[in-house]
C-alpha cells in the first residue's frame, strides 16, 4: 500500500477521470480540498490512475470523509494511529508497481502545475479584472471637466487603492497572464486620439451636438498583435456601464464590438489559439436590471460574436451571490440569492447550447459561485478571519484599525482584496488544468 498526499492539479487529469460521488476541487496555495456531497461512512470511491483503477477507503471520521485536507508540507508518514490516513488498495499485482510510480512521481512532481498554452489573452470585464483602463479614461478627462459632456471624478482614486485597480495589489487576471507567460496590455494603452492616427490616447472627441469626450474605440489594427484587457471597471454586459458615469463607460458588447471591428478592419481573423475571458454581469444588478435572461442573453452573444470572428477557447465565470456583498442590505439577501441562482443556471444552460451548436468550441466555466461560497463557508482554510465586512470603512475608506487586509475576503464594498485575488487565480489555473 502507499499514503496519498494530496496534491496541485498536475495529477487529476488523470487522477479524478472517474467518480461515484460529486466531487468539487478547490485549490488555494498548497492546499486541495476535496468536498464529497453524500459520503457516507467506510464508502470507497474509485478513480483511475494511469488508467489503472484503485480505491481509495476514508477510515472512522465521518466529519473527516466529509472535507478532507492536506498540505505539502505534512510528514510523508502519518502519526501512528492517525484514523485520518487516506489509504490506496490496489486490486492486483499490477496495481502495486502502479502505486509505487504514483508515490514517486508525487513526491517528485507535487508543486507543480500544468498549465495550459495560449499565444494570446484577451480579457472582456468589469471591475474585477480592471487594471487600468476606467482609471487611465478618467485621469484623462479631468482636462476637460467644465467645459465638455463630463464632470468625472478619478477612478478609482489613488488613495487607498492600488495602482489604478479597485484593490490593495494584483488582480487575479493579470497574475494569471503572468502565469500564462503572457503581456496583457489595458486596451486605454493601445488606443489612439482618431482613426490612423499614431498618437495614444485613452479618449477621442465627438463634435456632434457640442463637445463631447468618450472613451476611444480606436486601435489601428493594434488588438491582432498584441493580448489586451478590454475590462473597465463599471461595465454592465450592455453597451454601457452602471451608475452616474455610466453612458461613459464601455460595457460587454463595447468592448467586444471593438476588438471585432479593430481586426474587420485589420482583415484578419481572432487568434484561434488565444484564450477569450469574460466575466461580468454583477453591475447589470447592482444598477438595478434584475432580468437574469437578458444579462445572460447579453453574455452569449458576446461569445457568439467573438467565435464568428475566429476565437475558439473561452473562460466564462459565473456570478458570486452578490446577497453577500458587504453593501447590500440584508433584506434584500433572499432574493438577490434567488435572482443569482437563476442566472447562473441559464449561463450554465446558454454555455451548454453554444457547445452543442458551435463547431470547435471550447467553454469552461469560471465557478466563482463556488468558490467565493467555500470562501465565506471556510474562511480559515483560506487564512481569511473576516468574510463579512469591509476592510475598508465604507464611508470614509479608511483602513480598518489594527487589521490585516489579507485576512479579508472584502476590501471595499463590493471588491475582494489581493489576497483573495490570488486565491481566485489559483482556481481559475486548476479550473483550466482540468481541460486540457
Amino acid at each position: 500500500m502507499g499514503i496519498f498526499k494530496m496534491i496541485e492539479h498536475t495529477l487529476l487529469n488523470n487522477l479524478l477521470e472517474e467518480t461515484k460521488y460529486s466531487l468539487k476541487p478547490f485549490i488555494k496555495s498548497n492546499i486541495l480540498n476535496f468536498q464529497f456531497d453524500n459520503f457516507v461512512n467506510k464508502k470507497t470511491i474509485e478513480y483511475k490512475y494511469f488508467n489503472s483503477p484503485f480505491q481509495f477507503i476514508f477510515d472512522n471520521s465521518v466529519e473527516f470523509a466529509k472535507e478532507i485536507k492536506r498540505d505539502f508540507l505534512n510528514s510523508d508518514t502519518p502519526e501512528e494511529n492517525n484514523t485520518n490516513t487516506i489509504t490506496i488498495v490496489p486490486e492486483s499485482n499490477n496495481d502495486l508497481e502502479s502505486i509505487d510510480n504514483l508515490d514517486n512521481f508525487i513526491s517528485n512532481q507535487s508543486s507543480v502545475l500544468e498549465i495550459p498554452n495560449y499565444d494570446k489573452l484577451y480579457v472582456f470585464s468589469d471591475s474585477l479584472a480592471d487594471t487600468g483602463n476606467i482609471f487611465n479614461a478618467t485621469s484623462a478627462t479631468q482636462a476637460f471637466n467644465g467645459f465638455s459632456n463630463l464632470n468625472i471624478p478619478v477612478l478609482p482614486p489613488s488613495q487607498p487603492y492600488f495602482n489604478r485597480r479597485f484593490s490593495n495589489g494584483l488582480l487575479w487576471i493579470e497574475q494569471l497572464a503572468n502565469e500564462l507567460n503572457i503581456d496583457l496590455t489595458p486596451s486605454t494603452e493601445l488606443s489612439t486620439i482618431f482613426p490612423d492616427v499614431d498618437t495614444e490616447s485613452p479618449l477621442t472627441f465627438n463634435f456632434q451636438n457640442g463637445f463631447n469626450v468618450e472613451v476611444s474605440p480606436y486601435f489601428n489594427g493594434k488588438t491582432t498583435e498584441e493580448s489586451v484587457n478590454f475590462a473597465f471597471g463599471g461595465a454592465k454586459t450592455g453597451i454601457d456601464g452602471a451608475g452616474e458615469f455610466g453612458d461613459f463607460i464601455p460595457g460587454l458588447q463595447q468592448q467586444v464590438e471593438w476588438f471585432v471591428e479593430d481586426h474587420q478592419l485589420a482583415n484578419k481573423t481572432a487568434d484561434s489559439d488565444g484564450l477569450y475571458v469574460i466575466s461580468a454581469g454583477g453591475n447589470d444588478y447592482r444598477d438595478g436590471l434584475l432580468d437574469p435572461a437578458e444579462i445572460v442573453n447579453n453574455i452569449g452573444q458576446q461569445i457568439q460574436s467573438l467565435y464568428n470572428i475566429g476565437a475558439r477557447d473561452f473562460l466564462i465565470s459565473n456570478l458570486g451571490n452578490l446577497a453577500n456583498l458587504p453593501e447590500t442590505p440584508p433584506q434584500f439577501a433572499d432574493f438577490l440569492t434567488g435572482v443569482i441562482q437563476v442566472h447562473n443556471n441559464l449561463l450554465d444552460q446558454t454555455i451548454n447550447q453554444l457547445e452543442d451548436s458551435l463547431t470547435g468550441i471550447n467553454i469552461v466555466t469560471l465557478d466563482f459561485n463556488g468558490l467565493f461560497d467555500d470562501l465565506i463557508a471556510n474562511p480559515s482554510d483560506y487564512g481569511l478571519t473576516n468574510v463579512t465586512d469591509s476592510y475598508l470603512d465604507p464611508i470614509t475608506f479608511t483602513p480598518t484599525v489594527g487589521a490585516n487586509p489579507d485576512e479579508y475576503l472584502f476590501y471595499d464594498t463590493v471588491h475582494p482584496t489581493a489576497a483573495v485575488h490570488e486565491i481566485i487565480n489559483d482556481f481559475a489555473l486548476t479550473t483550466l488544468a482540468m481541460e486540457i
